[in-house]
Protein backbone atom coordinates (compact mmCIF):
# COMPACT_ATOMS: atom_id res chain seq x y z
CA UNK A 1 0.00 0.00 0.00
CA UNK A 2 1.63 2.96 -0.74
CA UNK A 3 0.02 7.26 -1.21
CA UNK A 4 2.23 9.39 -3.27
CA UNK A 5 4.20 12.32 -2.45
CA UNK A 6 2.67 15.84 -3.39
CA UNK A 7 4.36 18.04 -5.05
CA UNK A 8 7.66 19.39 -4.79
CA UNK A 9 7.98 22.55 -6.81
CA UNK A 10 5.42 25.23 -7.92
CA UNK A 11 5.30 24.04 -10.83
CA UNK A 12 4.07 20.64 -10.03
CA UNK A 13 0.73 19.29 -10.49
CA UNK A 14 -0.71 17.57 -7.68
CA UNK A 15 -0.90 13.95 -7.77
CA UNK A 16 -1.48 11.13 -5.76
CA UNK A 17 -2.34 7.60 -5.98
CA UNK A 18 -2.94 4.67 -3.48
CA UNK A 19 -2.45 1.08 -4.26
CA UNK A 20 -4.03 -2.14 -2.27
CA UNK A 21 -6.05 0.05 0.17
CA UNK A 22 -9.04 -2.03 0.14
CA UNK A 23 -11.75 -1.25 2.81
CA UNK A 24 -15.11 0.07 3.31
CA UNK A 25 -14.49 4.04 3.37
CA UNK A 26 -17.94 4.64 5.08
CA UNK A 27 -16.27 2.65 8.36
CA UNK A 28 -15.67 5.17 11.18
CA UNK A 29 -11.93 4.64 12.34
CA UNK A 30 -11.15 4.84 16.41
CA UNK A 31 -7.37 6.71 15.91
CA UNK A 32 -5.71 7.94 18.74
CA UNK A 33 -3.70 10.98 18.15
CA UNK A 34 -1.05 11.72 20.51
CA UNK A 35 0.16 15.32 20.31
CA UNK A 36 1.08 18.56 21.73
CA UNK A 37 -2.57 19.87 22.17
CA UNK A 38 -1.35 23.26 22.49
CA UNK A 39 -0.01 23.85 19.14
CA UNK A 40 -2.79 25.68 17.02
CA UNK A 41 -1.46 22.99 13.98
CA UNK A 42 -1.92 20.09 16.34
CA UNK A 43 -5.57 21.96 17.22
CA UNK A 44 -6.40 22.25 13.71
CA UNK A 45 -5.40 18.44 12.28
CA UNK A 46 -7.50 17.13 15.48
CA UNK A 47 -10.24 19.41 14.31
CA UNK A 48 -10.49 17.70 10.98
CA UNK A 49 -10.44 14.38 12.28
CA UNK A 50 -12.96 15.12 14.26
CA UNK A 51 -15.08 16.60 11.42
CA UNK A 52 -14.70 13.42 9.12
CA UNK A 53 -16.52 11.74 11.26
CA UNK A 54 -13.83 9.41 13.02
CA UNK A 55 -13.69 8.43 16.26
CA UNK A 56 -10.84 10.89 17.65
CA UNK A 57 -9.06 9.58 20.93
CA UNK A 58 -6.38 12.07 22.42
CA UNK A 59 -3.41 12.10 24.34
CA UNK A 60 -1.48 15.52 25.03
CA UNK A 61 2.20 15.09 25.39
CA UNK A 62 1.93 18.64 27.45
CA UNK A 63 -0.05 19.56 30.43
CA UNK A 64 -3.31 20.88 28.28
CA UNK A 65 -7.04 21.12 28.98
CA UNK A 66 -9.34 19.13 26.65
CA UNK A 67 -11.92 22.18 26.69
CA UNK A 68 -9.58 22.97 23.40
CA UNK A 69 -10.94 20.46 21.49
CA UNK A 70 -14.40 19.56 20.09
CA UNK A 71 -15.85 16.03 19.51
CA UNK A 72 -12.89 14.19 21.09
CA UNK A 73 -14.10 11.14 22.56
CA UNK A 74 -11.89 10.96 25.18
CA UNK A 75 -8.91 12.83 26.61
CA UNK A 76 -5.59 12.27 28.65
CA UNK A 77 -2.39 14.06 29.74
CA UNK A 78 0.87 12.04 29.66
CA UNK A 79 3.23 14.74 29.87
CA UNK A 80 6.86 13.83 27.57
CA UNK A 81 10.21 15.50 27.43
CA UNK A 82 10.07 16.69 30.77
CA UNK A 83 7.18 19.18 30.02
CA UNK A 84 5.20 18.25 33.16
CA UNK A 85 7.89 19.92 35.00
CA UNK A 86 8.43 23.17 32.63
CA UNK A 87 4.98 23.71 33.13
CA UNK A 88 4.82 25.37 36.74
CA UNK A 89 7.87 27.59 35.96
CA UNK A 90 5.92 29.17 32.89
CA UNK A 91 2.67 29.55 34.98
CA UNK A 92 4.87 31.04 37.36
CA UNK A 93 7.15 33.32 35.09
CA UNK A 94 3.52 34.21 33.34
CA UNK A 95 1.73 35.26 36.81
CA UNK A 96 4.87 37.04 38.14
CA UNK A 97 5.59 39.45 34.90
CA UNK A 98 1.95 40.11 33.83
CA UNK A 99 2.98 38.72 30.55
CA UNK A 100 1.30 36.20 28.45
CA UNK A 101 1.62 32.51 28.76
CA UNK A 102 3.68 32.30 25.76
CA UNK A 103 5.84 35.41 25.94
CA UNK A 104 6.84 34.54 29.39
CA UNK A 105 7.85 30.90 28.00
CA UNK A 106 9.79 32.76 25.63
CA UNK A 107 11.48 35.16 28.41
CA UNK A 108 11.88 32.21 30.82
CA UNK A 109 13.98 30.03 27.72
CA UNK A 110 16.31 33.10 27.27
CA UNK A 111 16.72 33.75 31.60
CA UNK A 112 17.52 29.85 31.05
CA UNK A 113 19.98 30.35 28.19
CA UNK A 114 21.50 32.93 29.97
CA UNK A 115 22.77 31.34 32.83
CA UNK A 116 23.47 27.78 31.46
CA UNK A 117 25.41 27.07 28.36
CA UNK A 118 24.06 26.55 25.43
CA UNK A 119 26.03 23.13 24.72
CA UNK A 120 24.46 21.94 27.83
CA UNK A 121 21.10 22.34 26.66
CA UNK A 122 21.14 20.72 23.55
CA UNK A 123 22.43 17.75 25.61
CA UNK A 124 19.78 17.54 28.27
CA UNK A 125 17.31 18.26 25.11
CA UNK A 126 18.68 15.36 23.12
CA UNK A 127 20.24 12.66 26.04
CA UNK A 128 17.89 13.14 28.81
CA UNK A 129 14.77 13.63 27.35
CA UNK A 130 14.99 10.59 25.61
CA UNK A 131 14.98 8.86 29.24
CA UNK A 132 11.65 10.95 29.89
CA UNK A 133 10.33 9.16 26.81
CA UNK A 134 10.84 5.39 28.14
CA UNK A 135 9.45 6.52 31.61
CA UNK A 136 6.50 7.44 30.24
CA UNK A 137 6.19 4.36 27.66
CA UNK A 138 4.10 2.12 29.88
CA UNK A 139 1.60 4.65 30.35
CA UNK A 140 0.79 5.38 27.00
CA UNK A 141 0.76 1.42 26.14
CA UNK A 142 -1.74 1.29 28.75
CA UNK A 143 -4.07 3.74 26.99
CA UNK A 144 -3.41 2.13 24.09
CA UNK A 145 -4.19 -1.12 25.16
CA UNK A 146 -7.46 1.00 26.91
CA UNK A 147 -8.58 1.99 23.46
CA UNK A 148 -7.64 -0.45 21.16
CA UNK A 149 -7.32 1.92 18.52
CA UNK A 150 -7.71 1.20 14.31
CA UNK A 151 -4.33 3.35 14.35
CA UNK A 152 -2.31 5.98 16.52
CA UNK A 153 -0.85 9.06 14.65
CA UNK A 154 2.21 10.78 16.83
CA UNK A 155 1.89 14.34 15.44
CA UNK A 156 6.02 15.02 15.71
CA UNK A 157 8.85 12.69 15.89
CA UNK A 158 10.27 14.73 19.22
CA UNK A 159 8.99 13.79 21.29
CA UNK A 160 5.30 12.29 20.59
CA UNK A 161 7.03 9.74 17.93
CA UNK A 162 9.76 8.64 20.16
CA UNK A 163 6.92 7.54 22.79
CA UNK A 164 4.91 6.13 20.53
CA UNK A 165 7.29 3.86 18.92
CA UNK A 166 8.83 2.93 22.26
CA UNK A 167 5.28 1.92 23.47
CA UNK A 168 4.00 0.36 20.30
CA UNK A 169 7.57 -1.71 19.66
CA UNK A 170 5.93 -5.18 20.52
CA UNK A 171 2.42 -4.09 19.99
CA UNK A 172 0.50 -4.76 16.47
CA UNK A 173 -1.63 -1.37 16.23
CA UNK A 174 -0.41 0.80 13.21
CA UNK A 175 1.27 3.71 13.99
CA UNK A 176 1.20 7.13 11.72
CA UNK A 177 3.88 9.55 12.45
CA UNK A 178 4.22 12.94 11.12
CA UNK A 179 7.41 14.70 10.39
CA UNK A 180 7.42 18.57 11.37
CA UNK A 181 10.02 20.88 9.90
CA UNK A 182 13.00 20.57 12.50
CA UNK A 183 12.87 17.03 13.52
CA UNK A 184 15.16 15.42 11.06
CA UNK A 185 17.40 18.91 10.09
CA UNK A 186 17.85 19.85 13.50
CA UNK A 187 16.88 17.38 16.49
CA UNK A 188 17.62 14.14 15.13
CA UNK A 189 21.49 13.73 15.45
CA UNK A 190 21.34 15.49 18.42
CA UNK A 191 22.63 12.63 19.98
CA UNK A 192 23.20 8.95 19.40
CA UNK A 193 20.43 8.69 21.84
CA UNK A 194 18.59 10.65 19.84
CA UNK A 195 19.59 9.44 16.47
CA UNK A 196 18.89 5.83 17.78
CA UNK A 197 15.22 6.53 19.04
CA UNK A 198 14.44 8.48 15.79
CA UNK A 199 15.29 5.72 13.28
CA UNK A 200 12.97 3.15 15.57
CA UNK A 201 10.41 5.42 15.48
CA UNK A 202 10.84 6.22 11.50
CA UNK A 203 11.43 2.50 10.82
CA UNK A 204 8.36 1.60 13.31
CA UNK A 205 5.88 3.78 11.28
CA UNK A 206 3.23 2.38 9.03
CA UNK A 207 2.57 5.30 7.79
CA UNK A 208 4.45 8.68 7.25
CA UNK A 209 2.70 12.26 7.00
CA UNK A 210 5.56 15.05 6.14
CA UNK A 211 4.74 18.49 5.91
CA UNK A 212 7.49 18.74 2.93
CA UNK A 213 8.83 16.73 0.18
CA UNK A 214 12.72 16.84 1.63
CA UNK A 215 11.49 15.12 4.86
CA UNK A 216 9.82 11.97 2.75
CA UNK A 217 13.22 11.75 1.23
CA UNK A 218 15.50 11.97 4.33
CA UNK A 219 12.56 9.79 6.49
CA UNK A 220 14.02 7.00 3.97
CA UNK A 221 17.82 7.61 5.61
CA UNK A 222 16.47 7.01 8.35
CA UNK A 223 14.91 3.34 7.41
CA UNK A 224 11.40 4.78 6.13
CA UNK A 225 10.62 2.11 3.55
CA UNK A 226 9.23 4.24 0.57
CA UNK A 227 6.61 1.41 -0.22
CA UNK A 228 4.68 1.90 3.00
CA UNK A 229 1.94 5.00 2.85
CA UNK A 230 3.12 8.65 2.87
CA UNK A 231 1.74 11.92 2.65
CA UNK A 232 3.08 15.40 2.09
CA UNK A 233 0.52 17.95 3.65
CA UNK A 234 0.93 21.26 6.03
CA UNK A 235 1.23 19.86 9.31
CA UNK A 236 -2.16 21.57 10.35
CA UNK A 237 -4.36 19.75 7.27
CA UNK A 238 -4.03 23.06 5.32
CA UNK A 239 -5.68 26.43 5.52
CA UNK A 240 -9.20 27.42 5.59
CA UNK A 241 -8.93 29.70 2.45
CA UNK A 242 -12.74 31.43 3.55
CA UNK A 243 -10.94 32.76 6.31
CA UNK A 244 -6.81 33.31 5.25
CA UNK A 245 -7.40 35.32 1.71
CA UNK A 246 -7.06 38.75 0.35
CA UNK A 247 -8.91 41.46 1.03
CA UNK A 248 -9.52 44.04 3.49
CA UNK A 249 -8.98 43.57 6.79
CA UNK A 250 -12.03 42.80 9.43
CA UNK A 251 -10.17 43.82 12.77
CA UNK A 252 -8.95 47.48 13.02
CA UNK A 253 -5.27 46.35 12.64
CA UNK A 254 -3.26 49.37 11.95
CA UNK A 255 -5.64 51.33 14.67
CA UNK A 256 -4.51 48.67 17.21
CA UNK A 257 -0.73 48.62 16.44
CA UNK A 258 -0.37 52.53 16.27
CA UNK A 259 0.63 52.27 12.45
CA UNK A 260 -0.28 55.21 10.47
CA UNK A 261 -2.14 54.64 7.31
CA UNK A 262 -0.29 55.27 4.85
CA UNK A 263 2.95 53.61 5.57
CA UNK A 264 4.05 50.45 4.52
CA UNK A 265 4.19 47.82 6.61
CA UNK A 266 6.24 44.13 6.71
CA UNK A 267 5.50 41.32 9.36
CA UNK A 268 7.72 38.92 10.53
CA UNK A 269 5.25 36.29 12.64
CA UNK A 270 7.68 33.90 13.20
CA UNK A 271 8.01 35.08 17.09
CA UNK A 272 11.19 33.80 19.43
CA UNK A 273 12.26 30.56 17.95
CA UNK A 274 15.88 29.26 18.34
CA UNK A 275 16.02 28.51 14.53
CA UNK A 276 14.73 31.81 12.75
CA UNK A 277 16.66 34.51 12.94
CA UNK A 278 14.90 37.69 14.32
CA UNK A 279 18.09 39.38 15.13
CA UNK A 280 18.97 39.40 11.34
CA UNK A 281 15.00 40.52 10.97
CA UNK A 282 15.81 43.59 13.11
CA UNK A 283 19.14 44.69 11.97
CA UNK A 284 18.14 44.51 8.63
CA UNK A 285 15.58 47.41 9.77
CA UNK A 286 17.77 50.79 9.55
CA UNK A 287 19.05 49.54 6.09
CA UNK A 288 15.11 49.73 5.01
CA UNK A 289 14.16 52.59 6.04
CA UNK A 290 17.19 54.83 4.50
CA UNK A 291 15.66 53.79 1.66
CA UNK A 292 11.97 53.45 2.21
CA UNK A 293 11.35 55.89 5.29
CA UNK A 294 8.23 55.59 6.90
CA UNK A 295 7.91 51.65 6.78
CA UNK A 296 6.73 50.06 9.74
CA UNK A 297 8.11 46.34 11.42
CA UNK A 298 5.82 44.16 13.42
CA UNK A 299 7.41 41.43 15.17
CA UNK A 300 4.34 38.94 15.93
CA UNK A 301 4.83 37.51 19.62
CA UNK A 302 8.42 39.25 20.39
CA UNK A 303 6.83 41.49 22.85
CA UNK A 304 8.92 40.95 25.80
CA UNK A 305 11.76 39.25 25.24
CA UNK A 306 14.77 40.90 26.64
CA UNK A 307 17.07 40.22 23.21
CA UNK A 308 14.69 41.56 20.73
CA UNK A 309 13.71 45.03 22.78
CA UNK A 310 17.00 45.78 23.51
CA UNK A 311 18.55 45.10 19.86
CA UNK A 312 15.06 47.76 18.37
CA UNK A 313 16.81 50.50 21.00
CA UNK A 314 20.47 49.59 20.40
CA UNK A 315 19.75 50.12 16.79
CA UNK A 316 17.41 53.46 17.44
CA UNK A 317 14.13 51.80 15.25
CA UNK A 318 12.03 52.35 18.42
CA UNK A 319 9.63 54.85 16.46
CA UNK A 320 9.43 52.30 13.30
CA UNK A 321 8.87 48.97 14.92
CA UNK A 322 5.64 47.11 17.03
CA UNK A 323 6.95 44.22 18.91
CA UNK A 324 3.49 42.25 19.77
CA UNK A 325 2.77 39.68 21.82
CA UNK A 326 1.16 36.37 20.07
CA UNK A 327 -2.01 37.56 18.56
CA UNK A 328 -5.31 35.86 17.84
CA UNK A 329 -5.50 34.55 14.02
CA UNK A 330 -7.85 37.00 12.66
CA UNK A 331 -5.60 40.13 13.90
CA UNK A 332 -2.59 37.72 12.16
CA UNK A 333 -4.54 37.52 9.29
CA UNK A 334 -5.42 40.90 8.94
CA UNK A 335 -1.73 41.49 9.17
CA UNK A 336 -1.01 39.67 6.47
CA UNK A 337 -3.58 41.62 3.96
CA UNK A 338 -2.23 44.85 5.01
CA UNK A 339 1.42 43.88 4.66
CA UNK A 340 3.39 44.55 1.70
CA UNK A 341 6.03 41.57 2.78
CA UNK A 342 6.04 38.88 5.22
CA UNK A 343 9.35 37.76 6.51
CA UNK A 344 10.67 34.18 7.90
CA UNK A 345 14.32 34.37 8.17
CA UNK A 346 14.40 30.89 9.53
CA UNK A 347 17.74 28.53 9.67
CA UNK A 348 15.73 25.42 9.78
CA UNK A 349 11.92 24.92 8.63
CA UNK A 350 9.82 22.68 6.89
CA UNK A 351 6.58 24.40 5.40
CA UNK A 352 5.52 26.80 8.07
CA UNK A 353 2.16 27.74 8.21
CA UNK A 354 2.54 31.40 8.31
CA UNK A 355 4.10 31.18 5.26
CA UNK A 356 1.01 29.99 3.74
CA UNK A 357 -1.16 32.23 5.49
CA UNK A 358 0.72 34.73 4.41
CA UNK A 359 1.15 33.99 0.55
CA UNK A 360 -3.05 32.93 0.79
CA UNK A 361 -3.51 36.43 1.90
CA UNK A 362 -1.66 38.45 -0.87
CA UNK A 363 1.57 39.37 1.01
CA UNK A 364 4.77 38.60 -0.33
CA UNK A 365 6.95 36.09 1.17
CA UNK A 366 10.71 36.97 2.13
CA UNK A 367 12.35 33.81 3.44
CA UNK A 368 15.47 31.48 4.55
CA UNK A 369 16.45 30.03 1.49
CA UNK A 370 16.38 26.57 2.29
CA UNK A 371 15.25 23.46 0.83
CA UNK A 372 11.78 22.96 1.99
CA UNK A 373 10.92 26.57 1.15
CA UNK A 374 11.75 26.36 -2.43
CA UNK A 375 9.55 23.89 -2.32
CA UNK A 376 6.45 26.34 -2.36
CA UNK A 377 8.79 29.56 -3.20
CA UNK A 378 10.73 30.08 -6.87
CA UNK A 379 12.78 33.50 -5.97
CA UNK A 380 12.02 36.15 -8.42
CA UNK A 381 8.93 34.92 -9.02
CA UNK A 382 6.21 34.94 -6.21
CA UNK A 383 8.74 35.89 -3.35
CA UNK A 384 11.97 36.49 -2.97
CA UNK A 385 14.43 34.29 -1.30
CA UNK A 386 17.63 35.13 0.84
CA UNK A 387 20.81 34.07 3.12
CA UNK A 388 19.01 33.73 6.68
CA UNK A 389 22.00 35.64 7.95
CA UNK A 390 22.52 38.62 6.20
CA UNK A 391 20.96 41.78 7.04
CA UNK A 392 21.62 43.66 4.45
CA UNK A 393 20.35 40.86 2.02
CA UNK A 394 17.47 40.66 3.78
CA UNK A 395 17.04 44.67 3.75
CA UNK A 396 17.68 44.28 -0.63
CA UNK A 397 14.71 42.44 -0.66
CA UNK A 398 12.42 44.24 1.49
CA UNK A 399 13.12 47.11 -0.06
CA UNK A 400 12.59 45.70 -3.36
CA UNK A 401 9.14 44.25 -1.99
CA UNK A 402 8.39 47.83 -0.97
CA UNK A 403 8.95 49.27 -4.55
CA UNK A 404 8.04 46.91 -6.98
CA UNK A 405 4.16 46.98 -6.93
CA UNK A 406 3.79 44.78 -10.25
CA UNK A 407 6.19 42.26 -8.70
CA UNK A 408 3.97 41.79 -5.99
CA UNK A 409 0.96 41.50 -8.01
CA UNK A 410 2.22 39.07 -10.05
CA UNK A 411 3.70 36.97 -7.31
CA UNK A 412 0.19 37.38 -5.45
CA UNK A 413 -1.58 35.85 -8.39
CA UNK A 414 0.62 33.00 -8.23
CA UNK A 415 0.69 32.20 -4.73
CA UNK A 416 -3.01 32.05 -4.68
CA UNK A 417 -3.38 29.55 -7.51
CA UNK A 418 -0.39 27.66 -5.08
CA UNK A 419 -2.16 27.59 -2.14
CA UNK A 420 -5.47 26.54 -3.78
CA UNK A 421 -4.04 23.73 -5.44
CA UNK A 422 -1.65 22.29 -2.69
CA UNK A 423 -2.73 23.82 1.01
CA UNK A 424 -6.57 23.76 0.78
CA UNK A 425 -8.24 22.37 3.75
CA UNK A 426 -10.99 21.57 1.95
CA UNK A 427 -8.94 19.01 -0.35
CA UNK A 428 -7.28 17.65 2.95
CA UNK A 429 -10.15 15.25 3.75
CA UNK A 430 -9.82 12.63 1.34
CA UNK A 431 -5.86 12.62 1.37
CA UNK A 432 -5.49 12.26 4.71
CA UNK A 433 -8.93 9.49 5.25
CA UNK A 434 -6.64 7.59 2.33
CA UNK A 435 -3.78 7.55 4.51
CA UNK A 436 -4.96 6.52 7.61
CA UNK A 437 -6.88 3.74 5.70
CA UNK A 438 -3.80 2.56 4.31
CA UNK A 439 -2.45 2.65 7.69
CA UNK A 440 -5.20 1.03 9.53
CA UNK A 441 -5.56 -1.74 6.81
CA UNK A 442 -1.74 -2.78 7.86
CA UNK A 443 -1.35 -6.45 9.20
CA UNK A 444 1.89 -6.43 11.86
CA UNK A 445 3.25 -9.96 12.85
Amino acid sequence: MSAVRTPTGPGDGATERATGVANDRSRRLRVLILADVGSPIAQSWIGQVVRAGHEVHVVSSYPAEAATLDGIASFEVIPVGFSGMLRPLEAASAASTGLTRDTAVGQLIHAIKRRVPLRALSWARSTLAPADVLRQAPAFRRRVREIQPDLVHAMRIPYEGLLAAEALRKERCPLVVSVWGNDFTLHASGSRVFSFMTKRAVTRADALHADCARDLRLAERWGFVPTKPSLVLPGNGGLDLNVFCAGAPATPIRETLGIPSAASVIVNPRGIRTYVRSDVFLRAIPRVLESSPGTVFVGVGMAGDAAAEGLVGQLGVRDAVRLTPPLPREQVRDLFRIAVASVSPSLHDGTPNTLLEAMACGSLPIAGDIESVREWIEDGKNGLLVAPTDPMALASAIVRATRDAPFRASAELVNRELVLARANSANAKERTDSLYRAAADTVRT
